[in-house]
């Protein structure tokens, strides 16, 4: 017997898409400020050397003051009235030393002692006697840096860690069918219907 009819199945077609769960990390933001105090820079100091010349007593040796003067005549003033009464005394010596028809002898010791003959020492009262008095003070060099500042003020946040949970897309792509299709001959039915050989009949599931 001949085969008159052909069933094809075509089944259902489909796409599964599944996205797992995740934890996601946002980072967070970081801010830094830098700010610049400004430092003393360079300070140098320096103390130059301090002389101090003192040349009083050595003016005062060669051309006295008023006062030094007056201190110098009244220590001549006892100065001489001391010799002027150790030479009385010596004269009063000789004097009586001196005898009758000595011819003068004594005198004439007591002229050369009070009178001897003059020598090749002498002294230079217009050079100063004394120097000046010098007092000094060492000098100094003070170097001092003061270097600028930074100010760093850093601001950061933290991180939030956020759970993102899974997904699951099922998308039909082709429905299932059964398709019912007549290979037969043509057959001749009353109300003048007629089917022609490979008109397919439908079958949807």
């Amino acid at each position: 017997m001949e085969q008159l009819i052909k069933i094809t199945s075509i089944p259902i077609e489909y796409e599964l898409r599944v996205d797992n769960a995740r934890l996601e990390m946002k980072r967070g933001t970081a801010e830094l400020e830098i700010t610049r105090e400004k430092g003393g820079g360079l300070q140098i100091k320096s103390k130059p050397i301090k002389l101090r010349l003192d040349n009083f007593e050595m003016r005062n040796s060669i051309s006295p003051s008023v006062r030094t003067s007056i201190a110098n005549a009244a220590a001549k003033g006892r100065q001489d009235v001391y010799e002027t009464i150790a030479k009385y005394a010596r004269r009063g010596q000789y004097l009586l030393a001196a005898k009758p028809g000595d011819k003068g002898a004594a005198l004439q010791q007591m002229w050369n002692a009070e009178n001897p003959l003059p020598s090749s020492d002498f002294q230079l009262t217009f050079t100063p006697r004394t120097g000046p008095k010098i007092d000094w003070e060492e000098p100094s060099l003070t170097i001092h840096y003061e270097m600028d500042k930074l100010h760093f003020d850093a601001k950061i946040e933290e991180g939030v860690i956020e759970f993102i949970p899974g997904d699951i897309q099922l998308t039909v792509l082709q429905y299932p069918e059964v398709l019912i299709e007549y290979i037969g001959d043509a057959v001749y039915v009353t109300g003048n219907s007629e089917q022609q050989s490979g008109e397919q009949i439908d079958a949807r599931a």
